[in-house]
């Protein structure tokens, strides 16, 4: 099933916004970039939400073409108290990343409706995203499945 489109613009002056923004946090104390997560754990939930954003539903492919990088949002910010596990974590563009800021998916909600953006099914696709397993390979060629439960993540070794 084709993921549904969300008219969230994603123009010239959106993109510039971002990254201003995304060039003030490197230059904080606060920033820790890419490496906060291991790259084949990123790959993993990358693959786990089909290489779209959960919010506006944009790919690598068009994101590549217009410039925006993509990454991985907490749904509860982690200033929030939100945590690295899988259960809060989604692939997001980085002009959608930016327009969250520290919101919570409620208030990200909100905030799209106030600037006229439909945000019917966004909250159900970030849930069901959520919800799914991902498969972590290992350096050595290991396969280990991670699987949310209720806040928790087991762990589960799988055979290549």
């Amino acid at each position: 099933m084709a993921q549904q489109q969300i008219a969230i613009e994603h123009s010239a002056k959106a993109r510039n916004k971002a990254n201003e923004l995304h060039s003030e946090r490197i230059n904080s104390k606060t920033w820790y970039g890419k490496h906060w997560i291991r790259d084949n754990k990123r790959e993993a939930l990358y693959r786990r939400d089909n290489g779209c954003c959960v919010y506006c539903g944009i790919s690598f492919e068009k994101t590549k073409r217009q410039g925006i990088p993509m990454t991985l949002d907490h749904v509860h910010p982690r200033e929030l108290g939100g945590s690295n596990q899988i259960d809060n974590l989604v692939t997001a563009c980085l002009v959608c990343n930016c327009a969250k800021q520290h919101r919570g998916l409620r208030g990200f909600l909100k905030y799209l409706r106030s600037i006229g953006v439909g945000t019917t099914g966004i909250a159900r696709r970030v849930r069901r995203q959520l919800s799914k397993s991902i498969v972590v390979h290992s350096a050595g060629g290991r396969k280990t499945k991670l699987k949310p439960i209720s806040g928790k993540v087991i762990r589960i070794k799988m055979r290549n």
